[in-house]
């Protein structure tokens, strides 16, 4: 029976480790330092911007930044959705097809995103240091525009890398997909929400984490819970199967 029993423990275990760590985790942590790479020129235009209190600075940030992190970005989660659908490609093959593939759709949503996280930084801050404090209320409105727009791109950006689809087409599925997995939405709404919250309070030590985990393992986490829907609702394995059998053996 205790032989039953920790063998039971193991498993759980085992299962555990596995929905929170992949086995493939040292090509995400290399695919991470792209990511990161990519992210580099906006951190430091947002972190210029804020030193000096530029409207202008983070404009060119949030523009420039965003139109190399968006591709870089790309590539990431593409390289986590081929994970989770069994892809046995190279990561350094998929990162770079992903980008070469993606790189001039994923140049406007990058821009979006930069010129959101960074106007929600901005203005924060302008309020913290106006006021000494930050109002509840600020803080809660800056809490839910962060937890639709996780929600948002995090459902926008694997139609972008799989599917050729216009932004409006994309938009529109995002609201047909909220609704009925509202539930899962919200869970990986909030668990991106809580961890770009403890790296911004972890900052700057944050930084390092950032290099080595900081993209790859709260988006891993994003898509093992949203996956199962995005696969049921838009097909994915199917139509992947379909075009690129290769990718599913």
């Amino acid at each position: 029976m205790n032989r039953n029993n920790t063998e039971g423990e193991a498993n759980a275990l085992q299962l555990l480790v596995g929905i929170l760590l992949p086995q493939d985790w040292k090509s995400f942590v290399l695919a991470n330092f792209l990511t990161a790479l990519g992210a580099l020129p906006f951190g430091l235009g947002l972190a210029a911007a804020m030193l000096t209190r530029s409207f202008l600075i983070l404009m060119l940030a949030c523009v420039l930044g965003g139109a190399i992190f968006g591709p870089a970005l790309s590539g990431m989660v593409d390289c986590i959705l081929r994970s989770l659908r069994h892809c046995q490609d190279d990561w350094w093959c998929s990162y770079r097809r992903a980008w070469r593939q993606n790189w001039r759709e994923s140049v406007a949503p990058g821009i979006v995103l930069c010129l959101f996280v960074g106007f929600l930084v901005f203005m924060g801050l302008q309020v913290f240091w106006t006021s000494g404090t930050l109002p509840l209320g600020t803080a809660l409105c800056c809490l839910a525009s962060a937890l639709l727009a996780a929600i948002l791109f995090s459902v926008f950006w694997p139609q972008l890398v799989l599917f050729r689809q216009s932004h409006l087409s994309r938009l529109r599925n995002c609201l047909l997909f909220f609704f009925p997995n509202f539930l899962r939405c919200l869970a990986a709404g909030l668990l991106q929400v809580a961890w770009w919250v403890l790296m911004l309070v972890l900052y700057p030590g944050s930084l390092l984490l950032l290099l080595f985990l900081g993209f790859w393992l709260i988006l891993y986490w994003t898509y093992q819970i949203l996956y199962p829907a995005l696969n049921r609702v838009f097909q994915i394995e199917e139509k992947i199967a379909e075009e690129f059998p290769e990718q599913c053996m």
